[in-house]
């Protein structure tokens, strides 16, 4: 019997030590949660399926996607979305034609996921700007907008993500 108590004790203690070590999770995490879900996009529901889950601990959002293209094939593609503290949020994006894609310091204000990239082309100075949101229950928009030398934003791509269910 005491030695059911001190392993019980040593036990409880343990937990507890495993508690206290465990990071928080900043605030800025839970808007990722906008995110997670089976998707579609408006217009490509029979070609188009994204499902992106939290990967484990919850700090990571990753998602999976799949096109059927017009010539039978099938593209692939593999998203994690995170929130770096004092950062902002970062996407890493591949595909299985060999395409990366990172994006860092996105912001996340009014409802809307913003991501800012630079650059050069033919000496020009190019910024793509990627908003994502506001969000609905059954869905959001995903625009891409460029702005060549400090010029006024062009609409570049929209489309509409569907939620499934």
């Amino acid at each position: 019997m005491k030695r059911l108590v001190i392993a019980i004790l040593l036990f409880s203690s343990a937990l507890a030590a495993i508690a206290q070590d465990a990071p928080g999770r900043p605030p800025g995490y839970d808007h990722l949660e906008h995110f997670v879900g089976r998707w579609t996009e408006r217009g490509n529901e029979k070609t188009f399926l994204e499902v992106c889950v939290w990967f484990d601990g919850n700090f990571h959002v990753v998602c999976n996607a799949e096109r059927k293209r017009a010539d039978a094939t099938v593209g692939r593609s593999l998203s994690i979305l995170s929130y770096v503290p004092n950062e902002g949020y970062v996407h890493v994006g591949i595909g299985n034609k060999g395409s990366y894609e990172t994006l860092q310091n996105g912001t996340f204000r009014g409802g809307l996921f913003e991501f800012l990239s630079t650059t050069k082309e033919r000496g020009k100075s190019i910024v793509t700007r990627i908003r994502i949101g506001p969000f609905a229950e059954n869905g959001f928009p995903f625009v891409v907008d460029t702005s060549t030398d400090g010029g006024p934003w062009v609409v570049a791509g929209t489309t509409d993500y569907v939620r499934l269910k």
